[in-house]
């Protein structure tokens, strides 16, 4: 009687195990809807995504992308994570064509140095109660967090070569060149800016133990603080890759550095750069801290040279930059979330040389990331509350809304990155988590 009851006891828990399994099957079908598509990147663990994630989290909703850039043919779209290596998606669809530069090989390297790192710190308790539960690192756990022996990848910011045949990444410390194709790392470069390396004893040495271990952000602190942008010249031949210390232009075959650019030597500060579509121009716009607000300026530069030919520091810049495909504007926005264009006039002999002046054209609604239409006469916006908008730039009009298309879309995520195709068929906008929603707005 006994052993009856075990068996049947034992079958029940085998039917309840696949019922289980069959409920969380559907359940991750049903998660994937018309306005958005998954995008997981392999060998995640939930305790990262916690951590990593809850800057960039608002009302229970989060989002792990960080940069969007579709392909010189629209057909692909390059896709950086705060917390993941980046990928190579289809467009339309999400389908993982490749992911860059990893391997269980490296994962596995990861893993054991992350279990050397935390037992180090259970050996060294004085070294915990020097630092404090709140010392300049935090406690064990997050300490582990800041550094790249923690994350699978810390590539930030991404972008196509122009015949994109190659993806350029950026992270802490470190420039990676990877194939498009097979996703595998052609040329890493150790990347600290002269201003950070003031501060080093010896910055020949303390360069090739960046490069040695990947990345900056092994350091903790301000070091950790990434790439914002990176960014290829029309012709190829250059890379524009941003630090929190400034911005340097690098050969794209070598990695060496051709000049670099900043304002301060203070440390911690935000920089983008982009270089515009004629290959003319470089702007840089830097965002340094509440300690040294008078540096907030955008700059144009002679992507040539580097020299300045124009600087703009009316309204305090904040975050992304792009220009219109002419190059006869850029956008960014300012430190009031709106989102400010600015246009570019000679005022000097014809030339590639000339000094420039910077004009107000247009003051847009607010925003946490935008692109321009192929055209420049538009631009969509994300934000929290309306997921994407696309807006005129002459007027400010609203003349599209995402929700209007897709009213049980997820809200309330901050800090959504986006990108418009070159056709101008297709939008993509960073969604809940690992997610990308494709809009079509042809």
């Amino acid at each position: 009687m006994i052993e009856s009851n075990d068996a049947d006891y034992k079958s029940m828990m085998v039917v309840l195990k696949r019922l289980f399994i069959l409920t969380l099957v559907f359940s991750l079908l049903a998660g994937s809807t018309a306005a958005g598509v998954q995008a997981h990147v392999p060998g995640a663990e939930e305790d990262e995504v916690a951590e990593i994630g809850n800057d960039r989290s608002h009302n229970g909703q989060l989002t792990y992308l960080s940069g969007l850039e579709f392909s010189p043919d629209d057909k692909t779209l390059a896709v950086s994570y705060t917390n993941r290596p980046p990928s190579v998606i289809e467009s339309g669809s999400g389908k993982i064509l490749s992911v860059l530069g990893y391997s269980q090989d490296e994962e596995l390297k990861r893993r054991l140095l992350d279990r050397r790192l935390a037992q180090d710190a259970v050996d060294l308790p004085e070294l915990a109660s020097n630092r404090g539960s709140r010392g300049s690192y935090g406690s064990r756990s997050t300490f582990a967090s800041n550094s790249l022996l923690r994350r699978v990848s810390d590539i930030t910011a991404v972008a196509f070569s122009p015949d994109g045949k190659r993806i350029v990444g950026a992270g802490p410390g470190v420039m990676k060149i990877f194939d498009t194709q097979s996703g595998r790392p052609e040329l890493t470069v150790p990347v600290m800016e002269n201003a950070a390396l003031t501060h080093v004893q010896d910055p020949q040495y303390f360069l090739r133990m960046i490069s040695s271990l990947g990345g900056a952000s092994v350091l903790g602190g301000a070091w950790s603080g990434g790439a914002l942008s990176v960014d290829y010249s029309m012709d190829g031949s250059r890379i524009a890759v941003c630090q929190p210390f400034g911005c340097s232009v690098r050969d794209a075959r070598s990695g060496q550095e051709v000049y670099s650019f900043h304002p301060s030597d203070h440390m911690g500060g935000r920089y983008l750069a982009r270089f515009s579509p004629d290959g003319q121009y470089l702007a840089v716009l830097c965002q340094m801290t509440a300690m040294e607000q008078g540096r907030c300026q955008v700059d144009v530069l002679n992507a040539a040279d580097g020299k300045v030919l124009a600087t703009y520091c009316k309204r305090w810049p904040y975050g992304d930059l792009r220009w219109t495909s002419d190059s006869s504007r850029f956008g960014f926005f300012t430190v009031e979330g709106r989102l400010l264009i600015l246009g570019l006039r000679k005022t000097g002999t014809a030339g590639e040389g000339s000094p420039l002046t910077l004009e107000e054209v247009a003051y847009l609604p607010r925003g946490d990331a935008f692109a321009f239409s192929a055209d420049g006469k538009r631009v969509v916006l994300t934000s929290k509350d309306e997921v994407a908008v696309i807006v005129e730039v002459a007027g400010g009009q609203v003349v599209k809304r995402y929700l209007g298309e897709f009213p049980a879309a997820v809200k309330g995520i901050k800090l959504r990155p986006v990108a418009w195709s070159k056709d101008g068929a297709l939008i993509a906008v960073g969604g809940e988590e690992y997610s990308v929603l494709f809009w079509n707005v042809k």
